[in-house]
C-alpha cells in the first residue's frame, strides 16, 4: 500500500460515501442510467472513483460498500500508528533499548531474553525476574524447622547469586538438597544406633577394657589424628572398633602392653616398667605414699593402684 493512497484514502474516509458521490455527480446524469440496471451500477461507483492501482486490492474487491472499506482503511491507519519498528541490523545498543522499552510497554509481561556473554543486560534482566540484587536478597530457608549453618548457607547464597537464581528457585533448591541431606543423616545416625547397640550386646562389659586399649594402640603407634579423635569422642563406628580389637588380637601376646591405663602424668608404660616405678616409690622413704598424714598420699596411691594396672594388665589389681 503506497503511503500517497493512504492520505488520499484517508481524505475519502473522512468525506464518507458522500465524498465519492459527489465525484459520482460530477459525472454528468448519463451514470443515472445505470443506476436504472438493477441498482447495482451505484455500488459499482465507489470503486471507479479510487485510483487505478487501488481498485487491485483484495481490500477493496472483497469490501461490500464504499463505508466498509473506508473504514477498513481507518483501522489500518490505527494499527500503523500503534506500530513498533523493528530495529535493523545496523542499529546501535541505544537504538535497541528504546525499541524494547516501547515493546515492554505494549506487552508488560514480555522480557529479551538474557544476554549471558553481557553480565550487565543480564543481570538486569534475571532481577526482572526475581533474582536479588546479591546474595544477601535471599531468604534463610529452614528445612523442617531446622536452621541451615551459616558456613554452608554463605556458600549456597553465593552460588545462587552467581548463577542469577530468582528467590522462588533458590528457596525450592535448598529445600530439596537440604531435605535430602537431612534424611540422609537421619538414616545414617540410626544406622550408626543400631551397629552400636548390637556391638555393646557383642562386648558386654568388656567393651569399656577393649575401647581403652584400642586409644593405647593408636595413641603408640602414631595413628591418624583423626582416628585417634574418633575413637576418644565416641563417634567412631562400630566396624571400626571391631576393625581395631581386630588388629589388637592379631599382636598375640604382645597386646597386654595395650590393656592399660596411662600414668599420671599420661605417659604409657610396659609393665615392667611400671613395676620399676612401684619399686621406686616403695623404697623412696619421703615418698607421700609412704606418710599417711602427707596432704599427697591419697593421690600417691591413686598413682601407685595406676601403676599396677600397668604392671599387671587384665589382673584384678
Amino acid at each position: 500500500m503506497k503511503l500517497n493512497n493512504l492520505f488520499w484514502l484517508n481524505v475519502m474516509a473522512e468525506g464518507g460515501e458522500g465524498g465519492a458521490g459527489a465525484e459520482g455527480g460530477g459525472n454528468a446524469g448519463g451514470d443515472s442510467g445505470a443506476a436504472g440496471d438493477g441498482g447495482n451500477g451505484a455500488a459499482s461507483d465507489w470503486r471507479g472513483a479510487l485510483p487505478e492501482d487501488v481498485r487491485g486490492w483484495q481490500e477493496v474487491k472483497d469490501a461490500p460498500d464504499a463505508a466498509t472499506f473506508y473504514k477498513q482503511v481507518g483501522d489500518m491507519r490505527s494499527r500503523m500508528g500503534r506500530s513498533i519498528t523493528v530495529p535493523g541490523e545496523d542499529a546501535g545498543d541505544d537504538a535497541r533499548e528504546q525499541f524494547y522499552q516501547k515493546l515492554q510497554k505494549q506487552v508488560p509481561g514480555l522480557m529479551p531474553t538474557p544476554d549471558y556473554a553481557n553480565e550487565e543486560t543480564a543481570a538486569k534482566v534475571l532481577r526482572q525476574m526475581g533474582a536479588p540484587e546479591d546474595a544477601n536478597g535471599y531468604e534463610r530457608v529452614q528445612v523442617d524447622g531446622i536452621e541451615i549453618p551459616d558456613d554452608r548457607w554463605g556458600l549456597l547464597t553465593e552460588a545462587a547469586a552467581e548463577a542469577g537464581l530468582t528467590k522462588a528457585q533458590f528457596s525450592k533448591v535448598v529445600s530439596k538438597v537440604a531435605g535430602a541431606e537431612q534424611a540422609a543423616d537421619i538414616a545414617n545416625n540410626d544406622q550408626f544406633r543400631a551397629e552400636m547397640d548390637a556391638l555393646n550386646m557383642d562386648w558386654g562389659l568388656s567393651k569399656e577394657g577393649k575401647v581403652s586399649a584400642i586409644k593405647n594402640l593408636l595413641n603408640r603407634t602414631g595413628a591418624p589424628a583423626g582416628l585417634l579423635a574418633s575413637v576418644e569422642s565416641g563417634t567412631a563406628g562400630a566396624n571400626t572398633l571391631r576393625w581395631l580389637n581386630s588388629v589388637l588380637g592379631g599382636l598375640n601376646g604382645e597386646n597386654n602392653n595395650f590393656y592399660q591405663q596411662g600414668s599420671s602424668s599420661g605417659n604409657l608404660m610396659t609393665p615392667d616398667s611400671a613395676k620399676i616405678a612401684i619399686s621406686e616409690i616403695r623404697n623412696n622413704k619421703d615418698h607421700p605414699y609412704n606418710n599417711r598424714k602427707d596432704p599427697a598420699h591419697q593421690a600417691a596411691r591413686e598413682k601407685v593402684r595406676a601403676l599396677y594396672k600397668m604392671a599387671h594388665p587384665g589382673g584384678d589389681t
